[in-house]
């Protein structure tokens, strides 16, 4: 249904805060990534991506580098890597639908 998508220009955009000068934010290309992610956010299937940030943000913080959507055998999954301010990466699973925590990796 859903393939692994990468929300690297969506999560630019959604961390920029909103008195940075349009010049200096990202602009998002409209993607059939981006088209599928909407779509699943607008059938229910996915949690919007501030709220998935809200949640991990809370469990890990630190530095948002990368967020991925991802369909793991047919469970819609986010998986956000988080940089600590102490130099670890931490990667956060979440369930997209009830952003339920599944598990939280460290390296």
């Amino acid at each position: 249904m859903f393939a692994r998508t990468t929300l690297c220009g969506l999560l630019l955009c959604a961390t920029v805060p909103a008195g940075v000068p349009a010049a200096a934010r990202a602009e998002v290309p409209d993607s059939s990534d981006a088209a599928r992610i909407r779509t699943a956010v607008a059938q229910g299937l996915a949690m919007p991506l501030p709220r998935i940030l809200d949640l991990a943000s809370s469990r890990v913080p630190g530095d948002v580098l990368k967020v991925d959507l991802q369909d793991s055998t047919g469970r819609l999954t986010y998986e956000v890597k988080i940089l600590a301010p102490n130099g670890t990466m931490s990667a956060i699973f979440l369930d997209a639908r009830s952003g339920a925590v599944l598990r939280i990796e460290t390296r």
